[in-house]
């Protein structure tokens, strides 16, 4: 286990953008951080600045929503210390993936095959990624109504 607990959540971000091929939204991965306790808000925020501002992972931001994605620097970079996470962490992580997207990490992943209820895994994660651009939206939309200071 690290010392440092930033490097091993950011060692943790870089893994769970590694194990997908696309990319995940600030609400995906602070869902998985958030709920399972690993960390709060500020800090994850914090990490997630790091790892951008040190091209480890790169952002794009569509209709109030970011999305981050490893880079070939960030690979790099959990090729040579993702050891250092923890075989309880990988596995939290590989389950949580496994839950929310169907995205079993033992196995080969076949991102067009549907599920039960006939979605594919990589429909799973843009539905839930337009979900939350929707709420963002909507959110947007009231803020003349329901101001968060006052003038």
């Amino acid at each position: 286990m690290l010392s440092e607990p930033m490097t091993l959540y950011k060692l943790m971000n870089l893994y769970m953008l590694k194990q997908v091929n696309f990319p995940l939204t600030y609400a995906q991965i602070s869902d998985f951080f958030l709920s399972r306790e690993y960390t709060d808000y500020f800090t994850l925020q914090q990490a997630l600045t790091e790892l951008l501002e040190a091209g480890l992972a790169r952002s794009e931001t569509i209709h109030n929503s970011t999305r981050y994605e490893i880079t070939r620097e960030g690979e790099e970079t959990l090729s040579f210390f993702g050891k250092k996470i923890s075989p309880a962490i990988i596995e939290d992580i590989d389950e949580y993936l496994k839950e929310k997207y169907g995205i079993d990490l033992s196995a080969p992943i076949d991102w067009n095959a549907p599920d039960k209820g006939g979605m594919t895994p990589a429909q799973k994660v843009l539905s839930d990624a337009r979900e939350e651009s929707i709420r963002t939206g909507v959110l947007m939309s009231r803020q003349k109504d329901y101001p968060l200071t006052e003038d």
